[in-house]
């Protein structure tokens, strides 16, 4: 799992489309440590137990087993403004929630092996609404996060 994990981001961190965000590549932090640490735009992966599958899509369950790698990337933007927030700013080449949504699944999609660390993601990835806060500092907070599962399938030791 740390594998996965570690090469995931490095696939986000390096993606030229998010450059934006890769000072702020994290694994397994605190979220709200984050935006109270004002660490704007961040993306946060928190990964989950690792699950092993037998008998898979008629493959005899002798022969066979899946490695399912659960994550979630977690991602927040901040501004002055909720549209900026939301939407971005292409004047001022600043990217919202919904393209930082956009540019994570490009740079997911850009290798679904992640680095040849897994075989590809299992239908039904979810991604959960957008939402946002006024924050103290008068700052919209919009964040959003994606839930995925990559899989491995590998010969099974008996």
């Amino acid at each position: 799992m740390k594998r996965v994990i570690t090469a995931l981001q490095n696939q986000l961190k390096n993606f030229p489309g998010l450059s934006y965000a890769s000072l702020n590549a994290n694994v397994a932090e605190d979220t709200w440590d984050l935006v109270e640490k004002n660490k704007f735009p961040f993306f946060n992966i928190l990964p989950d137990n690792k699950k092993i599958l037998r008998g898979i899509d008629g493959v005899s369950r002798n022969e066979l087993e899946r490695h399912v790698f659960p994550i979630t990337i977690q991602f927040a933007c901040a501004s002055m403004r909720l549209n900026v927030a939301m939407m971005g700013d292409e004047a001022n080449e600043v990217k919202g929630i919904l393209e930082f949504s956009d540019d994570i699944w490009d740079a997911i999609n850009f290798d679904l092996t992640i680095g040849g660390t897994v075989d590809g993601i299992l239908p039904g990835d979810s991604e959960i609404p957008t939402d946002y806060v006024k924050g103290e500092d008068s700052k919209f907070l919009a964040q959003a996060e994606i839930k995925i599962e990559f899989y491995r399938d590998q010969p099974r030791v008996s």
